[in-house]
């Protein structure tokens, strides 16, 4: 069911009429190829005049693949001409309450405009039918733009007909309501996500502190959220109240406010997908390196960053045995991502944590022998999220200097 499961070719289910080259696939989002190919052709169809008119942000395009493997139902094919990807259909598997089995919905249908009237409309939603029979699920459904004459006539001929339960209460419509943001709900009003960090820190630890790791989390997300600030220099009661060590940051969720930026992560994963995933294994492989991450890492590499912020590196027994100790940490991590992309399959909070670790880490050079480690930190602080939440706290700091 989820898009990762094996490739089948699906040419059998093809219209007569398409060119004999046209591969339909399932795809593989774990394969790069069919990964950039979905990427291109949700590209393509949103710069159709039946899509958005306009090609997808640059941090949709970011993060789009990596959401959609991370969505346990999603169900995608693909048409390729030789290598090149020309036609796509994106469906997702719901349910049926009624008939009390899986339905799949047709989301997207979209073919390029060199490789219209060829059939491929037609054998893409043939490969989709096939694989909910498979799946025994009862029904196909989609939704379709009133002008969007063509496509509407191909549904009618492949025996998609108007929704309706019951004749007398008439035909199904499709309603949408789109929701701004995921904050916690008070008296039926989203309310604001709000970030608290200090209002200026010294040079050295500038795109360091920890505000940036929340920020990072909350535009992988796409959750609307403002920054404010707190005194450095004078740190109030207030700010003790909110956090009882005087740090940073804490984060307000309505009457919530959460200290601690493992906890404050926890709690966004439960708002978004593209944070932390839903399925059970998925959830506890992202916690558990969450923990690994705060603990197993981030409890040697703190002392040994502010010996290394203090110059206090001498050679000294005491720097000796913490050096040795975080070496042993970083190479228990580099085995690790010699292996993997990402630590729980798609990126997800414990990604955000543990390469922003590691990141403190090699700034001072401790991963010189570690290139998984260095490959995995430089991949994480390529992400847009990543960049622009960096560049927006250094610019923050270097206002109020």
């Amino acid at each position: 069911m989820p898009a990762g499961s094996e490739p089948r070719d699906f040419a059998e289910h093809a219209h007569t009429h398409m060119a004999a080259d046209v591969r339909i696939l399932q795809a593989d989002l774990a394969d790069p190829a069919h990964a950039a190919a979905v990427l291109a052709m949700t590209r393509d169809y949103a710069r159709d005049p039946m899509g958005d008119g306009a090609d997808l942000p640059a941090d949709r395009q970011a993060v789009l693949v990596e959401r959609l493997r991370a969505h346990p139902t999603t169900l995608i094919f693909l048409a390729f001409a030789g290598d090149e990807p020309v036609a796509i259909v994106t469906c997702f598997v719901g349910f049926s309450t009624f008939a009390a089995r899986p339905l799949v919905n047709i989301h997207d249908v979209h073919v390029t405009a060199a490789h219209r009237r060829r059939g491929l409309g037609r054998a893409l939603l043939a490969a989709v039918e096939a694989k909910a029979r498979e799946l025994g699920c009862c029904k196909l459904t989609l939704e379709v733009q009133e002008n969007n004459h063509v496509a509407r006539a191909l549904y009618r001929s492949l025996g998609f007909g108007g929704g309706q339960y019951e004749e007398a209460a008439g035909a199904v419509l499709f309603r949408q309501k789109k929701l701004v943001g995921m904050g916690a709900m008070e008296g039926g009003e989203m309310t604001e996500l709000i970030v608290t960090t200090y209002d200026w820190v010294p040079e050295p630890p500038r795109g360091y502190v920890r505000d940036l790791r929340v920020c990072w989390a909350l535009e992988e997300a796409g959750l609307p959220y403002r920054v404010e600030s707190t005194p450095f220099r004078e740190r109030s009661a207030d700010h003790l109240a909110h956090q009882p060590f005087n740090q940073v940051p804490w984060l307000t969720d309505g009457d919530l406010v959460i200290f601690e930026t493992g906890a404050i992560l926890l709690h966004l994963g439960e708002k978004s997908a593209a944070l932390m995933p839903t399925d059970p294994r998925g959830r506890s492989e992202t916690i558990q390196w969450v923990f690994a991450a705060l603990n197993s890492m981030e409890m040697a590499t703190v002392a040994w960053s502010i010996f290394q912020f203090s110059g206090l590196t001498g050679d000294t027994p005491g720097w000796k045995q913490l050096d040795d100790f975080v070496k042993a940490r970083v190479g228990h991590m580099e085995l690790v991502l010699a292996k993997r992309e990402w630590l729980a399959g798609a990126f997800s909070i414990a990604d955000v944590l543990m390469s922003d670790v590691l990141r403190l880490v090699g700034r001072f050079d401790g991963l010189a022998a570690s290139p998984a480690c260095r490959d995995y930190v430089a991949r994480a602080t390529a992400r847009p999220a990543f960049v622009k939440a960096h560049a927006d706290q250094m610019a923050r700091f270097a206002a109020a200097d």
